[in-house]
């Protein structure tokens, strides 16, 4: 998906203007902490209709933001509102203007680089499908600092829907065709009847609960104690007597009548909850056969096994400790993560087993850079943004007492990027000025210092005072 972001224009609450112009080829921002350059980052996606970031700065100064891009060859403006919903759209050469939902623009991204909407499966069941959207494969091309050491491109993500929206992503950039046609054995369509039946049972669940007049018992506790409270209540008024006036033996029925409501209410409750867990275990259950469906073709997609042999070239080639070029690498079926073994000596490198968030943050970033790899050559249903962003890729590396690692990355970084994915474009946010010069880039380079308080190397807002 061809995309070029060209400049970012800053609009603040106090009047203020600020355009900053980045490079077609590599846009390398370094400064003070504070002084912005995350958050230009984040303006960036949430003009592309993610959400805005937060912070003390954002808070109080952003008023709108603009994105200049370049989509199919044609150049856009994105304009959005701190707060909005709405992105409005200009087609500066065509003349023309939209103004969509934020929810609707991965339609228009797409249709611009004459792209399909793309969906996933939900619960692995055909008829239930959700849009993968654009900020889903930005996942791969969008490496956040406060993500770089504890996620992994949300493949790992407790969110059941971040994950397969990973899963599904990663999986279109494999030529798959378990996204557009899930085809599922006997079993798994059997499976599928009975998970429409249950789904229909719960409507009735639904329809039932309205027959019971007092829903302030919202659980089976609450159920018991009440019923606890009425028994003591009619063991009071039987307490020592043998006759019982009219009154008494009306509320006395009237209590009996309330208890065997109560345990009507609490059967109901407890059938519904196996009911409820009946469902969600054939839901577990259909992931399962689809995941191992999506598994087994991987093991036979040629793309996979290029991506793979791509993310153990890029590990090697900066130096990564523990891997070498006679390791064989291989997706676990869970997750879709890579695993790196060597059955020789015993040893086996995964994401989840290493300890270094340092290293955590190399894996992460190889993976990317293979996936950008794989994905360069590719013409047609490309949906891969052609944009990397990487924010502080050192930030756990230091540049004296790693010196080879930080030295070797960022060798392998640019010589990458000036060569096979010349035409791909590159930002990076790190603690630290590089030297560029013994790179040619396809266009020149642009080298952005941000400071809190240098008028020649303003932060992203001029004049916010605030910490």
């Amino acid at each position: 998906m061809k995309v070029m972001i060209k400049n970012i224009h800053i609009f603040t609450t106090d009047g203020e203007e600020n355009v900053f112009n980045f490079s077609d080829s590599l846009t390398f921002l370094y400064g003070n902490v504070g002084a912005g350059k995350t958050t230009m980052l984040n303006l960036i996606m949430y003009g592309f209709g993610g959400d805005l970031i937060y912070t003390p700065a954002v808070v109080h100064c952003l008023q709108a933001v603009q994105i200049e891009t370049v989509l199919g060859g044609r150049t856009f403006l994105f304009f959005r509102m701190s707060k909005s919903r709405r992105i409005q759209i200009d087609d500066i050469s065509g003349g023309r203007r939209w103004s969509l939902l934020k929810d609707q623009m991965s339609s228009f991204i797409y249709e611009q680089c004459q792209l399909q909407d793309i969906y996933q499966s939900i619960g692995s069941i055909q008829d239930r499908k959700q849009k993968v959207s654009f900020a889903n494969f930005c996942w791969f091309s969008y490496l956040r600092q406060s993500e770089m050491d504890s996620g992994f491109f949300n493949l790992d993500s407790d969110n059941v829907y971040k994950q397969n929206a990973a899963v599904n992503a990663l999986f279109s950039f494999l030529d798959s065709d378990v996204l557009m046609d899930q085809e599922i054995n006997q079993r798994s369509r059997k499976l599928r009847r009975r998970i429409r039946k249950f789904e229909d049972g719960v409507e009735v669940f639904k329809y039932l609960e309205n027959i019971f007049s007092d829903s302030k018992y919202l659980n089976k506790n609450m159920l018991d104690s009440a019923m606890e409270q009425l028994k003591d209540q009619m063991a009071d008024i039987f307490d020592g007597k043998e006759k019982y006036n009219r009154n008494e033996l009306l509320e006395l029925l009237e209590m009996q009548t309330k208890l065997d409501c109560l345990k009507h209410r609490k059967a109901y409750e407890i059938r519904r909850e196996r009911y409820n867990k009946k469902l969600e275990d054939m839901h577990v259950e259909m992931d399962a056969i689809a995941r191992q469906k999506l598994f087994e073709q991987s093991v036979k997609n040629p793309s996979v096994q290029k991506l793979l042999t791509l993310f153990l070239d890029c590990l090697v080639k900066i130096g990564f400790r523990g891997v070498t070029k006679f390791d064989t690498i291989h997706m676990d079926p869970k997750t879709y993560m890579p695993i790196i073994s060597n059955p020789y000596e015993n040893r086996e490198v995964s994401f989840e087993n290493l300890g270094s968030g340092g290293k955590k943050t190399m894996f992460k970033i190889c993976f990317a850079l293979a996936i950008h790899r794989l994905q360069h050559a590719k013409q047609e249903l490309n949906y891969l943004p052609s944009f990397l962003i990487i924010d502080t890729p050192m930030k756990n590396i230091s540049e004296r007492e790693d010196a080879i690692m930080y030295d070797s990355f960022y060798q392998y970084l640019f010589q990458l990027f000036s060569t096979e994915l010349s035409d791909t474009q590159l930002f990076i946010v790190d603690k630290e000025k590089r030297d560029l010069s013994a790179y040619q880039f396809r266009k020149d380079a642009v080298l952005m210092r941000m400071t809190c308080d240098e008028w020649m190397s303003p932060p992203l807002f001029r004049n916010y005072k605030g910490l």
